[in-house]
């Protein structure tokens, strides 16, 4: 687990490396505005990627939408859904789907792009079926956390490009997105 977190790690700071941050000269007589930066806003969105099941060795597609409150340029409140798809090896397949609430730090690097971090806890629903058994339901509470960054694509609405962290039981899940935030 360690070894993919590395990974992750590197890879996602060589995409904040190929992100343009250039400096911008603006005289001292004009007010510059990030649109769909500030504080006060509401922002919704969906995202889909591949969910990396560790223990399983497997992933899938999975898919999620958000919504959040921006109450300053730097900190928000996020509740979300995701579906982290089926993985399934020779001994079971398990299905995972879950409810978050998450405190989301951003970091604008420029007038379009910024880096975020995020940490909450979610309540999942795990579906297991061992071969050629029945299914096994069950629940539970566990804490996550992701870190990613967004760029603008026009006026308040922006991509966004996510890792998140999420434990399931003994399960540990990697789900790489991309989405898309629309800001009111």
């Amino acid at each position: 687990m360690m070894r993919r977190v590395i990974q992750t790690l590197l890879l996602s700071s060589l995409g904040l490396l190929a992100l343009p941050l250039s400096a911008q000269t603006v005289s001292s007589d004009i007010t510059v505005t990030r649109a769909g930066s500030g504080g006060g806003e509401f922002y919704v969105g969906g995202a889909g990627g591949l969910a990396d099941y560790d223990k399983a060795s497997d992933s899938d597609v999975g898919f999620g939408v958000f919504g959040g409150y921006a109450f300053t340029e730097v900190f928000a409140a996020e509740l979300g859904w995701l579906n982290l798809g089926e993985a399934a090896n020779n001994t079971a397949a398990v299905e995972v789907s879950a409810l978050y609430l998450s405190l989301v730090g951003s970091l604008n690097l420029r007038s379009d792009a910024s880096v975020f971090g995020k940490l909450g806890v979610l309540d999942y629903d795990r579906d297991t079926t061992p071969a050629g058994g029945s299914t096994i339901s069950d629940s539970g509470n566990e804490g996550f956390f992701g870190f990613g960054g967004t760029y603008g694509v026009g006026g308040k609405s922006s991509l966004r490009f996510e890792v998140d962290f999420i434990p399931v039981d003994k399960e540990d899940i990697v789900f790489y997105s991309i989405g898309f935030v629309q800001r009111f």
